[in-house]
């Protein structure tokens, strides 16, 4: 009899690509990844080493909210292997630069609104 090995190897996923942008959102996506069951999207301070965030998805897109407003990121996309108790990931994809927008002049970003008395 026999013995089959299969070992899955996943490769970097490609053509990280910027959607639409707001001041605290973007939309990222890329093309899929053989045997990928979901994805990793690291969020880095422009140069930064360490992710700041890392959002998940089983999509090949993701919108990734609460960033702050004119602000520069890097970001890079991973691919996860999930299934029969193995767990695999891929080299991050090569990093992105974006920058979300600022606000308009006159422009209220947040206001907060607090008791007295």
């Amino acid at each position: 009899m026999a013995i089959w090995s299969t070992q899955i190897r996943l490769t970097a996923p490609v053509n990280i690509a910027v959607g639409e942008v707001d001041m605290h959102t973007v939309q990222i996506s890329w093309d899929e990844v053989e045997h990928a069951t979901s994805y990793g999207v690291l969020v880095y301070e422009v140069n930064g080493a360490e992710p700041i965030r890392c959002e998940h998805s089983e999509m090949i897109e993701v919108e990734i909210t609460g960033l702050c407003a004119n602000q520069c990121y890097d970001v890079a996309v991973i691919a996860y292997y999930d299934k029969e108790e193995k767990h695999i990931e891929s080299e991050p994809s090569e990093k992105i630069n974006l920058q979300t927008l600022s606000p308009k002049l006159g422009q209220i970003e947040s206001i907060q609104a607090t008791a007295i008395g």
